[in-house]
């Protein structure tokens, strides 16, 4: 049978056709054409093109998998020249990995060409893991709920839940926007986590990060508590970590609790012991069990410090004091806590924690009311921690997935943007605002617009102002009805700014703001309808107003397939992921989506800006 040459010259150019010679031929594929192979080539500054050719043997499939020294991916183009009778078929699997398989005929030339761009639906600047090839690259390229984040020694440090079976992965950086991967922090390497190392949190003891997490041992045991301590506290990147002969802390459940029994919180002192919350259920009811500890070593279980009807389990809770200015505190009946807990989404209510009793009670006028909303969107089991040395809390959480393709993909899920909390007392509701130092992945502004009418049932597109990985802030008037008055009554008003938006309008993903005159009511949704080629429904909610507001802000960010939305000051969060496949669906326009009788929309300002990457070597 013939074969391939084992070898191959790679010629690369830049995209302004100036020459970037590689050192040294490099082998393309294996000496048998049928099997997988892959070229890792290094990473230039500026994006690069790869081309080669080469023969392969009819009835054969291969798969010619190309990846960067970096976890990027390229985006792979092909030409097959398979003869006159021969017939040939590619099949793309994704923008970075390209199948081939010839029906018939003696031998095909294929022609590759490479070149050095992001996966349209890969993150740049959203924290996801390196890509791994493998057999079953979607599980070894999972990432879920972020654990422990902390600042130590001027390093912040997220880790989140990685592969299956889960370990903890480790992302760090000095300034919350800028990350590195490193090693895996925490395996599955003791008898009580051996079959996984679940979520859990960070506290410093005494000065000493000390992570907190759930372990589980397998065959039916029992969840357990455990504890780990840097093998180095000197090291401000945390790159190894030990775990105590004295784990598990918790070897189970509280009697009366059900085994649905995991993810602690952040520990803190109150009383003159450590204090911390496990999630539960009990009785049917979400539950947060209190335990106390005199050294962080011997726990003791207290009673449920809180319970809710309206769920029946509590993950990932978070506990945490109201993020008052500086030097403020809480007036006598105001709440002073956070209570925030994951089922399904991410909810919080907002209470007085005693600290004679050691319980939390939700403020009287949410008791019999719903927990609010983190985020409308697609966004879970988050985790927060005070960032000392700015006197803030920031948060982050988990962007799932939203297609069901992650298989196909071969990697799923990505940290969201940090997000900084405020309360707002009038509004008695948090507010969680994109950190400011975002700023900083600014590579240049491409579109200004000052004072645009938009009229009924028009679209205005911004000239050059597209791409799948920017951020957007617009300020929009509320239509006031003015001396106008519909025949029909109406008195609601839609209008919003649409993103990754193709030329003839096909794939869109519309931000809708409706506005009803008549009770001063705002909501926000991220219409999914026309997003990509799996239809689905709107992401969104109410946007509470203050009396008198006439302006509504908007902030968007799109990376990849995510896009982040903050209306009003981060008093409403929409995350939402959208798969946009066409090659030009990057536009952003204006649009009314009123009738002949309605308003125009007036836009005050909108600016949009590119945005580079998130990643460096610390």
């Amino acid at each position: 049978m013939r074969t391939a040459h084992a070898h191959r010259q790679f010629a690369y150019s830049h995209d302004d056709g100036a020459s970037w010679s590689a050192p040294t031929a490099q082998p393309l594929i294996a000496e048998t054409p049928c099997e997988a192979s892959t070229v890792a080539l290094p990473s230039p500054a500026r994006p690069l093109v790869m081309s080669s050719s080469f023969s392969v043997k009819a009835r054969e499939n291969m798969t010619l998998h190309l990846s960067r020294d970096d976890g990027r991916s390229w985006q792979v183009f092909a030409q097959i020249d398979a003869g006159p009778t021969a017939y040939s078929s590619l099949q793309a699997l994704d923008a970075f990995r390209v199948g081939l398989l010839w029906e018939r005929g003696p031998y095909a030339s294929i022609q590759f060409r490479a070149v050095a761009v992001e996966h349209p639906w890969r993150p740049a600047f959203h924290a996801v893991p390196p890509l791994v090839e493998g057999a079953d690259a979607a599980a070894v390229n999972h990432l879920n709920d972020p654990n422990g984040p902390l600042v130590y020694r001027g390093v912040y440090h997220v880790f989140a839940q990685y592969r299956t079976p889960r370990l903890w992965g480790h992302f760090a950086s000095r300034d919350l926007v800028h990350w590195r991967w490193l090693p895996v922090a925490l395996a599955t390497d003791a008898p009580y986590d051996a079959a996984g190392v679940y979520s859990g949190s960070a506290t410093l003891v005494d000065g000493t990060p000390t992570l907190t997490y759930t372990g589980v041992p397998g065959g039916g045991a029992p969840f357990t508590q455990n504890v780990a301590v840097p093998a180095d506290p000197t090291d401000p990147l945390l790159r190894h970590w030990t775990k105590p002969a004295y784990n598990p802390l918790l070897s189970g459940p509280p009697a009366g609790a059900s085994s649905s029994f995991r993810d602690d919180t952040t520990a803190w002192r109150s009383g003159g012991l450590w204090r911390m919350l496990v999630g539960a259920t009990v009785a049917g009811n979400g539950t947060a069990l209190l335990y106390s500890s005199p050294d962080f070593r011997n726990w003791t279980y207290s009673h449920p410090l809180f319970s809710s009807r309206f769920k029946a389990m509590f993950e990932c809770p978070d506990f945490f004091e109201l993020p008052l200015p500086s030097g403020r505190r809480a007036p006598a009946s105001a709440p002073t806590h956070v209570f925030k807990f994951s089922d399904g989404q991410d909810w919080y209510v907002v209470g007085r924690y005693d600290e004679a009793t050691q319980l939390f009670e939700q403020q009287p006028q949410q008791q019999q009311q719903h927990p609010l909303l983190y985020d409308y969107g697609t966004y879970y089991a988050s985790k927060s921690f005070w960032d000392a040395p700015n006197s803030r809390r920031v948060l982050t959480g988990w962007v799932m997935e939203g297609d069901g393709r992650a298989q196909l993909r071969g990697w799923e899920g990505m940290l969201s943007l940090p997000r900084v909390f405020g309360w707002d007392a009038e509004l008695q509701l948090i507010t969680l605002v994109p950190l400011p130092e975002l700023a900083a992945l600014r590579t240049r502004r491409v579109a200004r617009l000052e004072r645009v009418v938009v009229r009924p049932a028009e679209t205005v597109r911004v000239p050059a102002g597209g791409g799948r990985r920017v951020e957007l802030r617009a300020s929009f008037e509320l239509p006031d009805g003015g001396q106008r008055r519909r025949a029909d009554g109406a008195t609601t008003s839609s209008f919003g700014v649409c993103v990754l938006e193709q030329r003839n309008g096909t794939q869109r993903t519309p931000i809708r703001l409706t506005f009803e005159r008549a009770t001063h009511a705002l909501r926000v949704g991220v219409d999914l309808r026309h997003s990509d080629t799996q239809p689905r429904g709107a992401q969104g909610g109410a946007v509470p107003l203050k009396a008198g507001e006439r302006t509504v802000d908007v902030t968007v960010f799109v990376d990849g397939s995510v896009v982040e939305v903050f209306v009003m000051q981060g008093r409403a969060r929409v995350t939402s992921r959208v798969y946009a496949s066409p090659e030009d669906a990057v536009g952003v326009s204006l649009f009314n989506d009123g009738d002949a009788g309605s308003e125009p929309v007036v836009v005050r300002d909108l600016q949009v800006w590119e945005l580079g990457s998130g990643w460096v070597d610390l």
